[in-house]
């Protein structure tokens, strides 16, 4: 991040960590599978239904990419604060923590209490990602106008 803190740095961090998130996620549900199939009374006695995983269907499967890409595209608004610390004020960096904590405690505290086919989290994280791409559009909008009136007022102060 050190030698690109611009609105493209940003966006590869955000995937770089949102997808490193989501390959750990990946994994925790490939080891559930893994148990529902292979264990499934333990899988049992850590509370699970195997039935869940085993034969909930595609739309199982579906939600739950979702779900990543959902958090990926999330992480963009998280990097997106980052840089802005980095280049404005570090006030951003407090702002990005806080960010990342509303998201996750507000989207796995409602996958905690509703049942799981409840849509409602999936839409929240929806709507946090939507903001993310928001913020990334709007930083993007205002850097690219910045460095065009540096480009052309470089020219005129050298004649």
């Amino acid at each position: 991040m050190r030698g690109n803190r611009t609105p493209n740095g940003a966006i590869m961090a955000g995937l770089g960590h949102g997808g490193a998130e989501s390959m750990f996620f990946t994994l925790a549900m490939i080891a559930s599978v893994a148990t529902a199939v292979f264990a499934p009374r333990a899988f049992i006695a850590n509370g699970g239904d195997p039935n869940t995983i085993l034969h909930g269907g595609p739309g199982y499967y579906l939600e739950f990419t979702l779900g990543r890409v959902l958090a990926i595209t999330a992480h963009l608004g998280f990097a997106t604060l980052a840089v802005l610390a980095y280049r404005k004020s570090q006030l951003f960096l407090p702002v990005a923590i806080v960010a990342h904590f509303a998201v996750d405690a507000s989207v796995f505290s409602l996958q905690g209490i509703l049942p799981a086919s409840s849509p409602l989290p999936d839409l929240l994280f929806a709507g946090w990602a939507a903001l993310s791409i928001a913020l990334l559009v709007v930083v993007r909008r205002r850097w690219t106008a910045q460095e065009r009136t540096t480009l052309e007022a470089a020219p005129a102060a050298a004649a």
